[in-house]
């Protein structure tokens, strides 16, 4: 919580990642930031990339229109 640099929580499911990032998240002193908890697992692997750094208009076939991925939706905050 003390450090400005990205933290990434990995581990076995159900272990409590996302009670930590919490508690991570309470303890920073910028409470007023965003905060994603981003579930990695729960995105298809034909999606993650897209849904982690967003794509253009015709990127693929399904690409109707831009789209801001959720680590730039997270810029200044916390994800």
């Amino acid at each position: 919580a003390l450090s400005d640099q990205p933290i990434l929580i990995k581990g076995p499911s159900g272990t409590g990642k996302t009670v930590v990032a919490n508690l991570i998240k309470e303890a920073c002193k910028i409470t007023d930031e965003k905060f994603f908890s981003i579930n990695c697992a729960s995105i298809s692997e034909s999606l993650l990339e897209s849904e982690l750094f967003g794509h253009k208009k015709g990127a693929f076939t399904d690409a109707k229109s831009d789209k801001v991925g959720l680590l730039e939706k997270a810029d200044g905050g916390i994800a």
